[in-house]
């Protein structure tokens, strides 16, 4: 009994390990992001010196509504200013008042401001605050701010549409750096397709070149997979030598017939509830005491592990049972 209770207590405190470890990975990875203002590390630079206009571009993308993407524009005079268009995606933002750009915003005619908290000329008048840009007040509909040091807390972000009257604007694609991400699917034929929209016949595949923002070791996806890949291993481990003696109880019982049956149901009950108990118990404790933004992924990692948990009580228990039957 101690052993079993042993082997559950270390199996738990793996679990709250990786918790912890996939929290600070979340916590750095996403930091690293606001401070590229917004932009992941798997996005890709476009190199460009077309002379065409933004919406001369997007107006290209436009033809492709079935696509998934985001679109940084940010400018090269000022590096805290940008256009953002996003199509069927959302960007993720420290919103502390208004709202995020929604779809709609990147359709219409007129423009919407998210403005760090830093950011000082903003013009509020009554109830709406306003951003002057080349002569126009842009409503402000949100107000983001990240920790002091955040470089995201002096940006600007403004929504374009392919829909913007050409007249009023001629922004030139050459005076922005022109940033893709959000691609999940269909990575390369999306990204041929931008590249022909806004002329770029070059691409740099690191986004650490953003603000200079360097990814940190604990930051990196492999980092962490291998560290995960490690913890399954050892839990499995333990797992097997709880299940081993198990096994060694069914096999050496003397009981036949149905007390046999019964004592066999009774050991894999038990296996099943040392494993609820690991689990159940460090699932409960991280989601009370731990921050994990992508929780989804985590939740991945414990469903993946109980299903290893599963296939080898299956395997300890029955596979072995059918083979020496056929001896």
């Amino acid at each position: 009994m101690k052993r079993k209770i042993t082997l559950t207590f270390f199996i738990a405190l793996l679990l709250i390990c990786a918790g912890v470890f996939f929290s600070k990975h979340d916590t750095v990875k996403y930091k690293s992001v606001l401070n590229r203002n917004g932009v992941s590390e798997e996005a890709i630079i476009l190199k460009t010196s077309s002379k065409d206009t933004l919406i001369d571009g997007l107006n290209q993308l436009a033809k492709h509504p079935e696509l998934s993407f985001r679109l940084h524009f940010i400018s090269k005079k000022n590096p805290n200013f940008s256009y953002f268009y996003s199509q069927n995606e959302n960007l993720k933002l420290p919103i502390t008042s208004g709202r995020n750009f929604s779809q709609m915003d990147f359709q219409g005619v007129t423009p919407f401001v998210i403005a760090g908290n830093n950011v000082k000329n903003i013009y509020k008048p009554q109830e709406q605050a306003y951003y002057q840009l080349n002569g126009s007040y842009l409503p402000v509909i949100g107000t983001l701010e990240a920790d002091a040091n955040s470089k995201i807390n002096n940006h600007i972000f403004v929504s374009i549409s392919p829909n913007f009257p050409t007249t009023a604007y001629k922004e030139k694609i050459k005076d922005y750096k022109i940033i893709l991400d959000g691609v999940y699917q269909n990575k390369r034929a999306l990204t041929r397709t931008v590249k022909t929209a806004f002329s770029s016949k070059k691409t740099v595949s690191s986004a650490n070149k953003i603000n200079n923002v360097k990814q940190k070791l604990i930051e990196k996806n492999s980092v962490l997979f291998l560290l995960l890949l490690l913890v399954t291993v050892i839990i499995a481990i333990l797992n097997f030598n709880l299940l081993v003696p198990m096994k060694y109880l069914i096999n050496h019982s003397e009981l036949e017939g149905d007390l046999r049956k019964d004592f066999q149901v009774g050991i894999v009950f038990q296996y099943i509830l040392y494993n609820l108990i690991s689990f159940g118990a460090s699932y409960a404790f991280i989601r009370r005491f731990i921050v994990i933004i992508n929780l989804g992924q985590f939740s991945a990692f414990f469903a993946i592990n109980i299903a290893i948990s599963i296939g080898l009580a299956g395997y300890i228990f029955f596979a072995k049972k059918r083979r020496t039957v056929k001896q």
